[in-house]
């Protein structure tokens, strides 16, 4: 079972998802608990644009999405592409500072009033 993990699928509503290359395998089974298409949705910033290539190569089936950047910072690669978000359970994993960083903008945004349910894997 998943256990105590804040990660679950949420109950009801749509799922929003952004990290690192460290959540993919996280992202990708959360969407299949979740068993409900186009209720999860999300980026995961990735190293080099090959690695882009393969993850649609790979997982064509999936609604997350693959981006590369030059930035070495994942919060400022992951920060132009989120989505105007509302009221949707956002799911930010990977590297602790990352989704601290995260977390806060998140926080900041005023027309943003849904849950954030964060996870740092590593340092």
């Amino acid at each position: 079972g998943i256990g105590p993990t804040p990660h679950k699928p949420a109950e009801a509503g749509q799922m929003y998802c952004l990290g690192d290359t460290s959540t993919i395998a996280h992202f990708l089974a959360l969407e299949q608990l979740a068993d409900s298409p186009g209720r999860l949705t999300g980026t995961i910033a990735l190293q080099h644009p090959n690695h882009q290539l393969e993850f649609t190569s790979y997982f064509y089936q999936t609604s997350l999405t693959a981006i590369t950047s030059k930035e070495k910072d994942k919060c400022a690669q992951l920060l132009p592409v989120i989505a105007p978000l509302t009221d949707e359970t956002v799911y930010v994993a990977g590297n602790n500072k990352t989704v601290v960083q995260l977390r806060k903008h998140l926080r900041q945004q005023v027309s943003f009033k849904g849950s954030i349910r964060p996870q740092g894997f590593w340092s």
